[in-house]
Formats: C-alpha cells, sequence, structure tokens
C-alpha cells in the first residue's frame, strides 16, 4: 500500500488542499548548477542523453595534445544533452510505501526541509482517476510515473524526463508531467482532494502509524 505526499510551506499547502488543485512547476525552477540541503536544485534536471566518454584530448595553443584519458586510471567524464526549452510542467510527490506489516521507511530530512506542512493522500486509485479527468478536460497530454533513478557515471544513452540522478533516490519521487510552453504557472483542479486527503504538519510524519481493525 502507497501513499503520496506533498510537501511544503503552509500558505502554498494549505491553499492547494482548500482550493483543491496541484500546483505544477517549469523544470528550469529546478534545474540549477548549484545543489541545495533539499534537494529542489539538481543539476542533470531533464538531461535527455547521458552519453560515457572513454577517450578524451586536448589540444593546446603550442599544438601540443595531452590525451586527459589516459592520465589517469580512474578516469570518468561523461557528455549529458539537455533542451534549451523544456515544453512540460512538473508536479513531484514522495511516495511512502507501508510494507505487508504497516511499516514504512522514515522519511529523510532532506525531503523534511522542503516545508512545514504535508498534504497526504491515502486514497490513490480516487485520486488518479480524479486528476486524469481534471487533465483531460483541460485537454492537456501528461504522463506520470515513479521517477526511474540512474548512476550517470553508468548509465550510458537516452534518459526521459522520468530519469533522475541516483544521488536523489531518497526522494521515493512520483512525477507528474504535463505538456506546456514551458514557462507558464500551472494549477490542476483536483475536485474531491479533501475527500482522499489530510494535511500534516511535517515534524509529525514519522510518527505516522497504520492500525489494523
Amino acid at each position: 500500500m502507497d501513499f503520496l505526499l506533498k510537501v511544503g510551506q503552509k500558505k502554498y499547502i494549505d491553499d492547494m488542499y482548500e482550493k483543491e488543485y496541484l500546483f505544477f512547476n517549469s523544470f528550469s525552477s529546478f534545474r540549477t548548477k548549484e545543489t541545495d540541503a533539499c534537494g529542489r536544485n539538481d543539476p542533470r534536471e531533464a538531461n535527455i542523453k547521458n552519453k560515457q566518454i572513454t577517450y578524451l584530448e586536448i589540444t593546446l595553443p603550442n599544438a601540443k595534445t595531452i590525451k586527459l584519458s589516459e592520465i589517469s586510471k580512474q578516469f570518468n567524464a561523461q557528455y549529458n544533452e539537455f533542451p534549451t526549452i523544456i515544453p512540460h510542467n512538473i508536479c513531484s510527490l514522495y511516495t511512502l510505501h507501508f510494507g505487508d506489516n504497516l511499516s514504512y521507511q522514515k522519511i529523510d530530512d532532506r525531503v523534511l526541509c522542503l516545508g512545514d506542512k504535508i498534504i497526504v493522500i491515502y486514497n490513490l486509485e480516487e485520486f488518479f482517476d480524479i486528476l486524469d479527468n481534471s487533465l483531460e478536460k483541460q485537454k492537456l497530454e501528461f504522463s506520470r510515473k515513479p521517477i526511474t533513478y540512474y548512476n550517470y557515471k553508468v548509465h550510458d544513452g537516452d534518459l526521459t524526463f522520468h530519469h533522475k540522478d541516483d544521488s536523489y533516490r531518497y526522494q521515493n519521487e512520483y512525477r507528474i508531467l504535463i505538456q506546456t510552453s514551458g514557462t507558464e504557472k500551472v494549477k490542476v483542479c483536483l475536485p474531491g482532494l479533501k475527500k482522499i486527503s489530510v494535511v500534516v504538519d511535517t515534524i509529525k510524519i514519522n510518527t505516522l502509524e497504520l492500525k489494523m481493525v
């Protein structure tokens, strides 16, 4: 059994919950050169290719050539591609998985530092019905599924917008993509969200307990 969590600041979470919608941000809000403590920023976000480089050389102004790939036995380099304009908006949710005994792995502090409130969506069947119907009514092309994590030092080939660097595996991300211009902010209405979810304080989420009756 799984729950989906949306972590954020109180004013945004309360607004989404009370007005029953999900906010979809642009990819450019997350792709940055520098990482951050909470894992919001990702220099490899939206890469569409990760090619392993086995040979690399540089030619100096004096015409001398240096074979960089032969300097060290630990040589490791990659060639990355990503679009300058990404025609999608993104909504990221955390997947909280419960085992057969209703136990779950504690959520990483790097996820919890994203905000002080969480929308806990506990009826996923109904949630996906509402989401899909809403997106179809708005005539928005979309895709949704768990992120596939990859090791950028090993993976050699194409990537999709549902791929993410393995160092972010702790995020357990379920990603929803909608096709847009990529420059706008989008709200997707979810009528009935309050009936299948609840808002909790972030500091209390790791005390969540399910009981069989």
